[in-house]
């Protein structure tokens, strides 16, 4: 496995440098799901799974990664295809996602070259002109997603495929963590998307395979259910929480300090609330450190 497919299946260093210091090892078919998940530009993923495809001596991959490919590439061109007018494409810009569209355009080009001159992440929604896009956009045909650099990195076709294959494989996922630990969620782009604690501990994962390999789990995994449970913090410090990957989160490792600035006051707060997850410090000192929090943020 080369560098550039390792950094596309897993966009978390913590999770890279595990696999790399464990020897962790993915076959073909986990590689090719990783990829098919991967928050790479749609183009870049393809030319994965096609060097993929061409090095894997198991056909039954290859034919699956070829029709997935072919797939993608008529969702697009059915997407872009607006010859006969019939619709709309409705461009939707970053710091605008919760309004009305910016612009509406007849031509797929002029809107995504719109939306890449805005600077910004942006999305495209195809509406049959009929529907009245600003009045109900539950009727979109289609939609993409692009990065900063206009870069198409989200499909959203109008009908998802029904084929049982590579890209629903469940396998358990590479995961260094622990409840208790500090961690940053890595954003598409790269940046940090949100600071938080995790709270799912390695004892409840392992719970969680016995389940699975005993039948008694609910219903049959998919890929996502190997997520975390990872409370985030807030603006007004309390903790809100999601489920992750811990292919998309990475170890943060702040210090304490007598630092009074947004950064300082944060990182002292997910401190004591990792204390509280470890069986550590007191309530009261948590509430004290929220307070402190909230206070430098309303200055």
């Amino acid at each position: 496995m080369e560098q550039d497919e390792l950094e596309a299946m897993i966009p978390s260093g913590t999770v890279r440098q595990y696999v790399l210091e464990t020897g962790w090892t993915f076959t073909d078919w986990q590689r090719a799901t990783l990829l098919a998940h991967s928050w790479r530009p749609v183009e870049e993923r393809l030319a994965l799974l096609g060097r993929l495809s061409g090095q894997t001596s198991d056909e039954e991959l290859h034919r699956q990664i070829t029709a997935y490919v072919d797939w993608v590439e008529q969702v697009i061109r059915e997407l872009q295809d607006n010859r006969d007018r019939r619709c709309v494409y409705a461009l939707a810009l970053e710091e605008d996602c919760d309004t009305p569209p910016a612009a509406y355009f007849f031509d797929w080009e002029t809107a995504r070259e719109c939306g890449r001159r805005s600077g910004g992440h942006f999305r495209i929604e195809k509406f049959l002109v009929a529907e009245r896009p600003d009045i109900d956009e539950s009727r979109t045909v289609s939609g993409a997603d692009f990065d900063r650099d206009g870069r198409l990195v989200y499909l959203d076709p109008e009908f998802d495929r029904v084929e049982d294959d590579f890209t629903r494989a469940f396998f358990p996922l590479p995961n260094p963590f622990e409840q208790g630990d500090i961690v940053r969620r890595v954003s598409p782009t790269g940046g940090p998307d949100g600071y938080g604690i995790v709270e799912t501990s390695q004892k409840q994962v392992r719970e969680f395979y016995e389940r699975l390999k005993d039948g008694t789990h609910l219903s049959p995994p998919q890929f996502e259910d190997d997520s975390l449970r990872v409370e985030f913090l807030t603006d007004d410090g309390t903790f809100s929480h999601d489920h992750v990957l811990p292919l998309h989160l990475e170890r943060y490792e702040p210090e304490w300090g007598p630092d009074n600035t947004a950064e300082g006051t944060r990182d002292d707060l997910l401190l004591i609330a990792s204390m509280q997850y470890k069986g550590e410090g007191a309530l009261d000192e948590l509430g004290y450190y929220v307070m402190r929090y909230r206070k430098v943020r309303e200055e």
